[in-house]
């Protein structure tokens, strides 16, 4: 997945702008695969085609042509539905993982903070262990994937709209 508001794409190039410039950060992830990879396909005979989708969910231009391709062979639906199909798929697995990106940055976050005893809930003399880090990460993790209340992690008086 290519995020177009990446420091490294955006320091990348002055004379591309991935966020003014359709598809550049796609076309960025699908250079860098055949980069990596051209190589190594060749040797085994195999064809490369990368499949770049941008954390916004645009196609990049080969992902797009590898779906078109897939959906006038597929048998059991018309190849409109197959795409639109596909496209819902991605959809999800693509929002999935922008919230598993947004827990671990939140997670990050609240350990690094009861780290440095910035947390209310974190009364200790001396900073915690690595086990006591990890403990707590990992409660915050299951915490957030059962679905339980953001305000959980804020002190008593924060008060915002996307917490309550």
């Amino acid at each position: 997945m290519a995020r177009p508001t990446a420091l490294t794409h955006l320091n990348a190039s002055a004379r591309v702008n991935p966020t003014t410039v359709p598809l550049a950060a796609a076309a960025t992830a699908e250079k860098r695969k055949h980069d990596k990879y051209d190589e190594e396909c060749a040797h085994h005979g195999w064809k490369l085609i990368p499949f770049a989708l941008e954390s916004y969910g645009a196609l990049g231009t080969s992902a797009r042509q590898l779906l078109e391709r897939m959906s006038a062979h597929y048998v059991d639906r018309s190849p409109s539905e197959f795409l639109a199909h596909a496209t819902r798929l991605l959809s999800v697995a693509l929002q999935s993982g922008n919230a598993h990106v947004a827990v671990q940055g939140v997670t990050r976050m609240a350990t690094q903070a009861y780290y440095r005893g910035c947390c209310p809930t974190a009364v200790t003399i001396r900073p915690p262990g690595v086990n006591q880090r990890k403990r707590a990460a990992r409660t915050f993790t299951n915490q957030m994937a059962s679905g339980e209340s953001m305000r959980a992690i804020f002190h008593r008086g924060y008060q915002h709209a996307a917490a309550a």
